[in-house]
C-alpha cells in the first residue's frame, strides 16, 4: 500500500516546496542510486572506523564548513543531537545539567533521556507574530551565571522558520564560563554556498554544529553531519555515541550522495547564483500581499533575530483565510504542496533544486489565493501564545522508566508527564516526559485533539 500510494502521489502533477532539498529533480542526484547500494565490502571503508573513502568524503565536508572534523550520520541530524547531548552530558549521568532551549527538536529531548541529565530551559524570544525567534546572548550569560553546574549549552539556530540568533556572541559567553556549545543547524545546510546567507555555525564558535543537508541540499532523506571544531569535545566519546545512534549497516546511497552533493555544490557555484536570482524575485513579486504578509529582513534585530535565511518562504495570514486555508488552496487549485502551515503561518521552503517553473507556479498560486483573502476581508487574525512555561519535576529519563498510566487528558492536570507531545513539524514538545501537566497545557493539548496522555504513575 505505501508504494502503491507514493507512486501514485508522485505521478501527479504536484510541486513540492518541501522537505528534502533535492524536490525530486533528477538533474540533482547520482544517474543510478541502485548501483550504490552496497555494504562494507573491501575498499569501501566503514563509517564507524572511517579510515579511507568515507573519510575522505568527511574531510570534503568539514572544509565546506570550516570544521576541524565531520562525523556522517545516515539517522538524520537526531542522531547527532543524541550524540552531542550524551557526550557532554553522560560522564555524571543524572547530575550533570545541560541549558537547553526549550523550542529544540524532539530529538534533544530524545538526549535528555538517553543521558540522563537535567534540563534547565531557556526560551526564545517571541515574535510580534507568534513565532519563536532567537534567542538573546545577554540571557545565555544570565542563566550561565546562576547555573554554573550545567555542562553545555544547546540552542537551535536557524530555527524552522529561519531565524538565526547571534552564535558568536553566544558562544564568546559560553566558552567565558568553560562550556560547550552544541547548535542544532539542521536547517542551515545551504549557508556555505552563497552570499546572501549567515555563517555556519561552527565557524562562528559552535564547538558542535548538526545539520542535515536533506532539507535544504539535494541530498537524500536521513543524510546528516556532525561538525566539530576545536579542543573542547571529546571525539572519540562523540564517536562512540555516534555508533550507538546509528545501525551497524548504514545506508552507502545515502553516504555517497552527501559526498555527491558537497563536490557537485563546490564545482558548479553557478546554480546557487540562478537559484539566488530566483529566490530574490520570488519574494519581490511577493512582497506587497494583502492578506498574508511574507517575512523578510524586516525581522532582524527583532525578537533576538541576529540574522534571516530568506530561503524560508514564511508567509503570515493578517486576515481572511489562515495558514491552513491557504496551504489547502495551493494544493488543490494550483497543485504546489507547502512544507508546512497552521492558523497563522504557511512555509515554503525552496532549494537550490528548485526550478523557475516552480517558483512561477508559486507566485501565481500565492498571489491568487491572496486576493481572494483580501476580498473575503475579516478581522486581523491574532497571534497565539508560542510557549506555557514548562516546570521540569523530574528528569526526562527518570520519566521515561518509572511505571505510568494512562489517564483522560483532563484528569492529567496537576501530574507529571510521562509521554512526549508535539506538533509536527517542526517537532517543539508541547509537553515533555518530566514536566508538570498544566491546565494551560491540558487546553493548549485539548486544541491539538489530545485526548489521552502517560503520566508518571502515583506522581
Amino acid at each position: 500500500m505505501l508504494y502503491d500510494t507514493m507512486i501514485k502521489y508522485l505521478r501527479k502533477d504536484i510541486y513540492p516546496f518541501h522537505m528534502p532539498g533535492h524536490k525530486r529533480n533528477a538533474s540533482m542526484m547520482p544517474p543510478d542510486l541502485l548501483s550504490l547500494d552496497i555494504t562494507e565490502i573491501p575498499g569501501f571503508d566503514n563509517l564507524h572506523n572511517a579510515e579511507g573513502v568515507i573519510r575522505s568524503a568527511q574531510e570534503t565536508a568539514s572544509a565546506v564548513y570550516g570544521a576541524d572534523a565531520c562525523l556522517f550520520s545516515v539517522n538524520g541530524s537526531s542522531a547527532g543531537i543524541i550524540a552531542a547531548i550524551c557526550t557532554a552530558c553522560e560522564i555524571c549521568g543524572e547530575h550533570r545539567n545541560l541549558l537547553m532551549a526549550r523550542n529544540s527538536h524532539v530529538s534533544a529531548f530524545s538526549g535528555l533521556v538517553f543521558s540522563g541529565a537535567r534540563p534547565v530551559y531557556i526560551y526564545p524570544e517571541e515574535t510580534a507574530y507568534g513565532l519563536c525567534g532567537g534567542i538573546e546572548p545577554a540571557h545565555i550569560k544570565h542563566m550561565l551565571e546562576i547555573n554554573p553546574e550545567c555542562a553545555a549549552v544547546f540552542i537551535t539556530s536557524p530555527t524552522y522558520e529561519g531565524f538565526v540568533s547571534d552564535i558568536k556572541t553566544i558562544a564568546e559567553y559560553v566558552h567565558e564560563y568553560g562550556k560547550l556549545l552544541i547548535v542544532d543547524e539542521a536547517h542551515g545546510a545551504h549557508f556555505p554556498f552563497y552570499d546572501t546567507t549567515p555563517e555556519p555555525a561552527i565557524r562562528l564558535g559552535a564547538d558542535i554544529a548538526i545539520i542535515s543537508p536533506h532539507k535544504t541540499l539535494p541530498a537524500l532523506s536521513q543524510s546528516a553531519l556532525t561538525l566539530i571544531r576545536g579542543e573542547r569535545v571529546d571525539v572519540d566519546r562523540l564517536k562512540f555515541f555516534m555508533r550507538v545512534c546509528q545501525t551497524s549497516s548504514p545506508s552507502y546511497i545515502i553516504m555517497s550522495t552527501i559526498d555527491y552533493t558537497f563536490q557537485s555544490l563546490s564545482r558548479n557555484r553557478g546554480v546557487y547564483a540562478t537559484y539566488a536570482r530566483r529566490l530574490a524575485s520570488a519574494r519581490a513579486a511577493l512582497s506587497e500581499l494583502s492578506a498574508f504578509r511574507l517575512i523578510g529582513e524586516e525581522m532582524t534585530g527583532t525578537a533576538g533575530i541576529y540574522a534571516i535565511d530568506l530561503s524560508k518562504m514564511l508567509f503570515v495570514a493578517l486576515r481572511g483565510m489562515s495558514g491552513y486555508e491557504l496551504e489547502r488552496r495551493l494544493t488543490r487549485e494550483f497543485k504546489i504542496q507547502l512544507e508546512m502551515s497552521g492558523d497563522r503561518f504557511a512555509l515554503a521552503l525552496t532549494s537550490v533544486a528548485d526550478t523557475c517553473e516552480g517558483f512561477e507556479r508559486l507566485i501565481k498560486g500565492v498571489t491568487a489565493v491572496d486576493a481572494l483573502a483580501a476580498n473575503k476581508g475579516g478581522e486581523t487574525l491574532r497571534a497565539p501564545r508560542v510557549f506555557l512555561r514548562a516546570e521540569c519535576r523530574i528528569t526526562p529519563r527518570q520519566a521515561s522508566f518509572l511505571p505510568w498510566e494512562l489517564l483522560g487528558l483532563h484528569n492529567s492536570t496537576g501530574k507529571i508527564s510521562a509521554d512526549l507531545i508535539s506538533a509536527y513539524p517542526p517537532g517543539i514538545p508541547v509537553l515533555a516526559p518530566g514536566e508538570l501537566i498544566t491546565s494551560e497545557i491540558v487546553g493548549r493539548l485539548s486544541d491539538m485533539g489530545v485526548n489521552q496522555i502517560k503520566t508518571v504513575k502515583g506522581l
